[in-house]
């Protein structure tokens, strides 16, 4: 009784190491702002966990959020976009090298799988070219 007892809490505990195990960490910081604000009207943002999303009367300038995984992974990342006027681009940099980039005119919604290393740190940006509208990009995590 007493074995059956000790196996079972020990196959619970096994369980639960190898759940936090298979977790990914994926810091996420932002939204920063690369120029004056000025190009930005109406504007607000809000940022959760898996998403980074604004709405904006005019913008015209780059914003951007920061993005450093503690293991390696793949990101599926969806980005929705109303655009009434203008283009936005979201272009997903690795260091200085583009690894995507989604070009938006009219509302759509678009994703892009992207590879992220272990420690390295990525910048997802969001370019107005005078555009009036919306975004919202999520993503979500999976081990590779």
């Amino acid at each position: 009784m007493i074995r059956t007892v000790l196996a079972g809490i020990l196959l619970v505990f096994g369980c639960l190491t190898l759940q936090a195990q298979q977790s990914l960490v994926l810091n996420v910081k932002g939204t920063f702002f690369e120029d004056s604000v000025s190009g930005y009207e109406g504007w607000s943002n809000s940022n959760g966990d898996n998403f980074t999303k604004a709405n904006y009367r005019y913008y015209n300038g780059v914003t951007y959020i920061l993005m450093k995984p503690e293991q390696d992974m793949s990101v599926t990342f969806t980005c929705e976009a109303a655009v009434k006027k203008g283009t936005l681009d979201v272009i997903f940099l690795a260091g200085e090298t583009p690894a995507e980039e989604l070009s938006f005119d009219a509302n759509a919604t678009k994703t892009a799988v992207i590879t992220l290393k272990k420690g390295e740190t990525y910048k997802v940006m969001f370019k107005g070219n005078e555009t009036k509208g919306s975004y919202k990009c999520s993503w979500v995590t999976t081990p590779i």
